[in-house]
């Protein structure tokens, strides 16, 4: 489908081809600003495409809407506006889900997009892309991708870079973002603009140009020195591959002619012939009626829809890139794991020494336990911060003023006298600790004179 008038532009700076495939359905959509043009009156100030995407409800629904919305928003807004390209993308965007909540059975449609701005006087650019469709870029230098791949082929080719395994991989052809009607999780916005190399062209695609290799995008666009004739190369090399499962393909080509220096035409080969391009194929087949001779712009074919077993492409539920994985190399990993073992050494110990008096502990508490079952007689004595207590010892006798002699009988009372010397110092009586003599009739105490 397309959205745009052919007469209002030049083709030798602008022209776009389809081709269904292999498909029973077109889900492209192709579509340029017929309303705003170029100082020159070459080139439309704006060109998009949009892929629906197959295995969804009604994925040429969602692309028609995605392009025909943005057009309306772009139109509506001011040339070259700094925020022109995000809010037109925005609006194409609920106006899919305006269709979705009107119609619940289309509820899971959706689509890629890519979108090119070219300033007053066609010597810059700028884009905006979701999902997977290409902007390629080709120079006497030679062929570039300038906007971003939203699928996960770049992520399957740096897990495969890495060594990693790819096992559980999403396949490259699944797509992590696409307007669906709700938050897109990743845009590429180029909102500066990008001048225009001398001799440059930019190509606007669907995933399906992928058929053919970039050098054989690049041979063709140098063999022929209008958009619209490598265009429609592009297409006819596209199924003259002879590819089983030929997928949608749309082309937008976009080449300023006043950029197109002397040297760039000098440099070109000759065109090639529709018989040289059937020469490539596996199979050559008959190209389909309107697309050898060149024109302006190819209406795209539309068919009845196609059921979801037979599409290719699926879209997961959207959620934003894993992030990379954190395994690191294996020379990287080996001072991680020196360090790593004296940390470990010292947990070990640690743990052992926890264990020790955990083991200790417990210990005392089962002794503590097994004495306290113990009978009475057998327990150990319990321990005191007291000093220890001195045997007993036989209290003195209690020693009057006037103390009274002990009861003996008078001849060991004449013998210790007689035992003591004549003379000396007065002998004090100082009381021992005797045992208490046997039970004897009290008698008078003898004085002697």
């Amino acid at each position: 489908m397309t959205s745009g008038s052919a007469a209002s532009v030049s083709p030798m700076a602008f022209g776009t081809a389809a081709t269904i495939g292999k498909r029973e359905v077109q889900e492209d959509s192709v579509g340029w600003s017929r309303e705003r043009l170029d100082l020159r009156g070459d080139l439309p100030a704006l060109s998009i495409i949009a892929d629906g995407m197959g295995g969804h409800a009604a994925g040429e629904v969602a692309s028609k809407i995605a392009v025909d919305g943005f057009l309306d928003a772009y139109r509506r807004d001011a040339p070259g506006g700094a925020t022109v390209l995000i809010d037109s993308l925005d609006w194409a965007n609920g106006q899919i889900a305006g269709h979705v909540a009107a119609h619940p059975e289309t509820d899971g449609m959706g689509c890629t997009l890519v979108a090119v701005e070219v300033n007053a006087d066609s010597s810059a650019y700028r884009w905006i892309s979701v999902g997977d469709s290409l902007l390629l870029s080709v120079t006497p230098a030679g062929i570039d991708r300038l906007n971003a791949d939203h699928s996960y082929r770049e992520e399957r080719e740096r897990l495969a870079a890495a060594g990693e395994s790819l096992d559980g991989a999403p396949a490259a052809n699944v797509l992590r973002s696409a307007l669906m009607g709700f938050d897109v999780p990743l845009i590429d916005n180029q909102a500066e603009w990008r001048a225009f190399v001398p001799g440059e062209t930019l190509i606007l695609a669907t995933d399906g140009l992928e058929t053919l290799s970039p050098d054989r995008v690049l041979d063709i666009a140098r063999a022929h020195v209008s958009a619209s004739d490598v265009a429609n190369a592009l297409i006819a090399s596209v199924n003259a591959s002879g590819k089983p499962r030929q997928d949608n393909t749309s082309v937008a080509v976009i080449r300023p002619p006043a950029l197109q220096t002397p040297e760039t035409a000098e440099a070109t080969q000759p065109p090639m012939s529709m018989a040289s391009l059937r020469d490539e194929a596996e199979e050559p087949r008959t190209l389909p009626a309107g697309t050898s001779p060149p024109r302006e712009t190819t209406t795209m074919i539309s068919a009845d829809a196609i059921s979801a077993a037979e599409s290719a492409r699926t879209l997961p539920p959207i959620r934003p890139l894993p992030a990379p994985s954190a395994k690191p190399a294996a020379a990287a990993r080996a001072p991680a794991k020196k360090t790593g073992g004296t940390g470990r050494s010292a947990r070990v110990a640690m743990i052992l020494l926890f264990g020790i008096l955990l083991g200790g502990a417990a210990a005392w508490l089962a002794l503590t336990r097994f004495a306290d079952m113990l009978p009475p007689a057998m327990r150990p004595a319990a321990k005191t911060d007291a000093a220890p207590v001195p045997a007993r010892q036989a209290a003195p006798a209690p020693v009057a003023a006037n103390p009274v002699p002990t009861t003996q009988p008078v001849e060991a009372s004449n013998q210790a006298r007689e035992a003591k010397p004549a003379a000396g110092p007065p002998v004090t009586n100082t009381p021992t600790a005797a045992a208490p003599p046997a039970a004897t009739p009290a008698k008078p105490p003898v004085r002697t004179p």
